[in-house]
């Protein structure tokens, strides 16, 4: 009998130690947490750089390759997918951060569910102003090998007279196809221009709203953990208190 009362005390002191353990392990959270979102608010560049290259590289793809008809659709094209662009950028940070989150509860006993975060809230991205699309007469400039054909004498050159049908025929054709041409040419530099102008909304949305969040899944991550915590610490001190009390009896029954 008095050697199964000394296994009993003996297997109440390694619980008695495992739970010192755990609660002095509870300890240190909130800096671990500030740690690694640091870590983090400084990887972000990186992500934000991947994203918007990819964005501005595929942007200047659809501009290179688009019709008419395609290049009108590109502004809402692209407001679209900038959105979505920040919205990566954010999945791609909160990729990394969630899961070294868990390990912070994982660690501790804790249920990795402690740190689930809620969604962002929706910020709408302001981008700049499409520039105005060149008018066919504003692409003329340069046109005077062409136009005197037609008989417009352009800055002092000589125009064509006489019965030259043809040539005009031929000459309105060129004309057409010159400032067809250079009007494809102006819309689509327009439109490079105005999707560089994104890329560099999306580049300063992301870094703006990453901050923002990282400042949030910090402080819900800290509060959740800070319940789950106090939680645990009343289990433990709990089921010490039952211990002692236990130890106190075995220690009367002893004597």
């Amino acid at each position: 009998m008095r050697f199964m009362v000394d296994r009993y005390a003996e297997a109440v002191q390694i619980r008695r130690t495992e739970l010192e353990a755990q609660r002095a392990g509870l300890a240190e959270y909130r800096a671990e947490v500030r740690t690694v979102c640091g870590l983090t608010r400084a990887s972000a560049p990186t992500h934000v750089t991947t994203v918007v290259g990819a964005l501005s590289a595929e942007s200047m793809r659809y501009v290179d390759r688009a019709c008419r008809a395609d290049r009108a659709l590109f502004p809402s094209h692209a407001r679209i997918a900038a959105d979505r662009a920040v919205d990566l950028v954010v999945q791609r940070v909160e990729r990394d951060l969630l899961p070294e989150l868990r390990r912070i509860a994982t660690s501790r006993g804790l249920p990795m569910e402690v740190v689930a975060t809620r969604p962002r809230d929706a910020t709408p991205l302001t981008l700049p102003p499409l520039p105005p699309a060149a008018r066919p007469w504003q692409v003329l400039s340069g046109s005077r090998t062409v136009l005197p054909w037609l008989g417009v004498p352009v800055l002092g050159a000589p125009a064509v007279t006489g019965s030259v049908g043809p040539a005009v025929g031929c000459g309105i054709v060129v004309l057409g196809l010159t400032v067809g041409a250079r009007w494809v040419a102006a819309d689509r530099a327009r439109l490079r221009q105005w999707a560089a102008g994104v890329a560099a909304a999306v580049r300063a949305a992301s870094t703006a709203v990453l901050v923002a969040r990282l400042v949030q899944v910090e402080q819900q991550a800290v509060a959740a953990l800070d319940v789950a915590v106090a939680a645990r610490l009343a289990t433990i001190e709990g089921e010490l208190a039952a211990l002692a009390h236990t130890e106190e009896r075995n220690a009367c029954a002893r004597t």
